[in-house]
């Protein structure tokens, strides 16, 4: 893995090889980044990363100048790698992490709204959940106005429809990227 843009382009993350988790590749990682350096000026935004894993997507925003960073994950080791690569790449500023199950963390208030939320859940993450996740956030002010959620899924998920957002999918080899935008 590795940063595509911005001042830590070319830096390498290498999360330790006992993480069993599926990072979002480089390829899904581009059209992301590509999709919303057209659609908005990253600079200035806030952004929340459920379920970040290795820090992929934490970084990468972090790299692109965006103001701050919080990411979310339960799973001791990948916040301790996030934690150490942040402090590696002197980011602990722009971007904080909580050791925390996601929907314990989206059960409280948000502390403020965001302007992108970026969601990599497991998976195997029942429909169930997935419904819930993308209904707290989308209705309970976790994202502003102007604001986006993105939600990385396999292609066995079929997207909801929700009312009064505009939602549309990208795919990128088994990675499928649903962009959910108020009308």
């Amino acid at each position: 893995m590795r940063i595509i843009s911005g001042k830590l382009k070319g830096r390498k993350l290498t999360p330790p090889k006992n993480l069993s988790l599926r990072p979002t590749t480089d390829r899904a990682k581009e059209g992301l980044f590509n999709i919303l350096s057209h659609k908005r000026n990253l600079e200035n935004l806030i952004i929340l990363d459920l379920f970040c894993g290795t820090g992929n997507i934490t970084c990468e925003f972090a790299s692109r100048g965006v103001l701050e960073v919080q990411a979310v994950d339960s799973h001791f080791h990948c916040v301790q790698y996030i934690q150490s690569t942040l402090e590696k790449f002197q980011l602990t500023e722009q971007c904080k992490v909580f050791q925390e199950d996601v929907f314990v963390f989206l059960s409280r208030m948000p502390l403020k709204p965001y302007d992108l939320v970026f969601s990599d859940p497991p998976y195997d993450l029942s429909a169930e959940k997935l419904q819930y996740l993308i209904k707290t956030l989308l209705h309970k002010d976790w994202i502003k106005e102007t604001g986006c959620l993105i939600l990385e899924h396999s292609g066995r998920w079929k997207v909801p429809d929700v009312p009064f957002y505009t939602s549309y999918t990208k795919k990128y080899g088994g990675v499928h990227l649903s962009f959910f935008e108020k009308e």
